[in-house]
């Protein structure tokens, strides 16, 4: 067992139509950045939801935020803000709106060259140097909206690398399950995999006698494989509510520790990896289980074990 300390700071609201608490989480009087993916929020409704419970605030919106999002498209967003004097930014959408945001706070105050908070993985740790933000999430998977973490793709130079640090916390993070039932079936799956990747990075590492975390993964996993299907095909209330729930804890802190030093791959590519098709999962992770259990000489634990298991019944 590891020393660790634990620090959230994030309001977390969850449940049917808690949208309608916006009014009250954003300080009165701010000016507010509305900042989102490729529009997607439109289509769902979602976007509406939201402009009405902030028709008392003065409201910019900024659209267009990638997958995986980009440096370059989030300097656009740190332009306006500077320009138009924002003090407060709402994030609506999944993880990567949310860790376009967590960049776009942090870089607006950023003295010197924005690009080196990611070269040189900057830790923000005064919230007066940030600007505050909040979240509406659309696509539960990463858990970034309670996490501090980001990642974030420079594509001038194909560098995909991480920033962070205490400020980084949205103040809040509204997450209602019932919005998932109007996406795409593409991205349900995408959830779910991606869920259970997280849960992975932190459960196949070597044994640190962590039984009760080993024992919490565990069962999210089990929980997942059980309901991941059923939500994705036709997903009811309750399992929208533990969907969200599952990948609201399944938000990684840690690495694939083994899995990287074996293979001399980035985490973020191996993570990549992962998510581009589940269907080869299986193929992709049987080798490098093998050279875990082939470097603790043939020694396994209950978390190797397991994994094989976990995936015959997922794929």
């Amino acid at each position: 067992m590891l020393n660790f300390e634990l620090y959230n700071p994030t309001n977390y609201i969850f449940g049917k139509n808690q949208i309608e608490k916006l009014a009250n989480l954003i300080p009165a009087h701010a000016k507010v950045l509305l900042a989102y993916g490729g529009g997607s929020i439109f289509k769902n409704g979602i976007h509406k939801q939201v402009t009405e419970h902030l028709k008392g605030f003065e409201l910019i919106e900024f659209g267009g935020i990638e997958p995986n999002p980009r440096f370059e498209t989030l300097m656009k967003a740190v332009e306006i803000i500077r320009t138009e004097k924002i003090t407060f930014i709402l994030a609506v959408g999944g993880g990567s709106v949310i860790d376009g945001v967590k960049f776009i706070s942090g870089a607006v105050n950023y003295e010197g060259n924005a690009v080196d908070i990611l070269k040189n993985r900057i830790l923000f740790k005064d919230i007066s140097k940030v600007i505050p933000f909040g979240t509406v999430l659309t696509l539960p998977a990463t858990g970034s909206e309670m996490n501090s973490g980001a990642v974030i793709t420079i594509d001038a130079s194909q560098e995909k690398l991480t920033l962070g640090g205490s400020a980084l916390f949205p103040q809040f993070s509204i997450c209602d399950p019932t919005v998932i039932q109007s996406l795409p079936k593409r991205q349900l799956q995408n959830g779910v995999v991606d869920a259970f990747t997280h849960i992975l990075e932190q459960y196949l590492t070597y044994p640190q006698e962590a039984l009760l975390q080993d024992r919490i993964s565990e069962g999210i996993l089990q929980t997942l494989v059980e309901i991941g299907p059923k939500v994705i095909e036709n997903p009811n209330v309750v399992e929208r509510y533990n969907i969200e729930l599952e990948q609201l804890i399944s938000d990684p802190e840690s690495v694939l520790e083994q899995i990287g030093e074996i293979t001399g791959k980035d985490i973020t590519d191996i993570k990549g990896e992962f998510l581009a098709n589940w269907t080869a999962t299986k193929e992709k992770m049987k080798p490098w289980m093998d050279a875990i259990i082939a470097k603790n000489n043939g020694k396994t634990d209950l978390t190797i074990n397991h994994f094989g298991t976990i995936i015959q019944i997922t794929v």
